[in-house]
C-alpha cells in the first residue's frame, strides 16, 4: 500500500475530534443497549406498571331531607351556594361606626337615560366654538387652520343628526312602554 492511502474497510473512521463519529451512517445508527451493571443497574427505573381500568364515574345523589317536627334548614351539600342578590333587604339609611351615625344617601337615579339633553349640549358647543373662532377666518386662512373651522361646522351638524336620532328614539320606546302596559 501506498504511504498516504486509507484501507478501505467497513470498520469506522477513527474520531477526528469532540463529537465527530467519521461516518453519516454511524451518526444514525442506534446505539446497542447493554445490560445495567453495578451503580447503574442500582439506579434504573423499573417497567411502568399496566395502566389500570378507569373507575366509571358515579353522579353523586343528594342525601334524603328527614322531616322533622325541629325546624331546622336543610342542606344541600353537592349543589354549589350562591351569594343572594340582595334586592329582598331592607334598605339601609343609617351607618353606625364606633360612636358616630351616618346618613346613608340612596344611590342617584340616572339624569338623562334618553340622550336628547347630552346631544343638544354638545352640539351647542360646537356651534359656540365655531362662532367663536369665524372673526379669526383670516389668520385661520394665513396658517393653513381653516379645518378647525370647518371641523366645529362638522361637529355641530352631526350633534343635530343626533338630536334628531335620540328624539326618534325616545318616542319609539314610550309607544313601546305603552303598548306592553296596555297588554299587560
Amino acid at each position: 500500500m501506498a504511504a498516504g492511502k486509507r484501507k478501505l474497510t467497513s470498520e469506522p473512521a477513527p474520531k477526528r475530534g469532540r463529537g465527530h463519529t467519521g461516518s453519516r451512517k454511524a451518526d444514525r445508527a442506534q446505539p446497542e443497549e447493554k445490560p445495567a451493571t453495578g451503580r447503574r443497574a442500582a439506579r434504573s427505573t423499573p417497567p411502568p406498571a399496566p395502566a389500570a381500568a378507569p373507575e366509571p364515574v358515579v353522579p353523586a345523589t343528594p342525601a334524603p331531607v328527614a322531616s322533622s317536627p325541629v325546624s331546622e334548614p336543610a342542606t344541600e351539600p353537592t349543589a354549589p351556594r350562591r351569594r343572594a342578590h340582595g334586592l329582598d333587604r331592607p334598605e339601609v339609611t343609617e351607618l353606625e361606626i364606633g360612636s358616630t351615625v351616618h346618613r346613608v344617601v340612596p344611590d342617584p337615579k340616572p339624569l338623562d337615560v334618553d340622550g336628547i339633553r347630552t346631544m343638544t349640549v354638545g352640539s351647542i358647543l360646537w356651534l359656540a366654538a365655531f362662532l367663536g373662532l369665524l372673526p379669526f377666518l383670516g389668520t385661520l386662512q394665513r396658517n393653513g387652520d381653516v379645518w378647525w373651522l370647518w371641523t366645529c361646522l362638522a361637529g355641530f351638524g352631526l350633534g343635530l343628526l343626533g338630536v334628531e336620532y335620540c328624539r326618534r328614539r325616545k318616542v319609539a320606546l314610550e309607544a313601546e312602554d305603552e303598548t306592553d302596559a296596555t297588554a299587560g
